[in-house]
């Protein structure tokens, strides 16, 4: 699977990406055609927290918004296992459509960037 670049959600941007709150782009487009349900569905609840951002102050420096989303919570909303939660976030950032960064306090969960397909 060839892995595509994708831009970040930056703050004044937000507004214009509403519209992917359909994860169908995800069904219809062929770069995606291999990921599976689950991470599709991850996607759409990464894309609606996305949007919680602005709200929670989740900007970084360089003006770009970010997802905080423990694992335990995945689990939760996805009602599935640590494993699949895993393998679905695996997935997705596989696939270029989010990045991770480990927080510097090790008990802290990882900050997550939700790219734009």
């Amino acid at each position: 699977m060839e892995k595509t670049t994708f831009k970040y959600f930056y703050n004044d941007a937000e507004e214009n990406y509403l519209f992917f709150q359909d994860i169908n782009i995800l069904n219809n487009d062929e770069r995606f055609k291999n990921l599976s349900s689950d991470s599709k569905f991850l996607y759409g609840l990464l894309l609606q927290k996305i949007s919680l951002s602005k709200r929670y102050d989740w900007i970084d420096v360089q003006n770009r918004l970010y997802i905080i989303y423990p694992l335990g919570e995945v689990m939760l909303d996805l009602n599935c296992s640590k494993q699949t939660a895993l393998k679905s976030m695996k997935e997705l950032k596989d696939m270029g459509l989010v990045k991770t960064v480990k927080q510097e306090e090790s008990n802290k969960p990882n900050i997550i960037y939700l790219m734009v397909p």
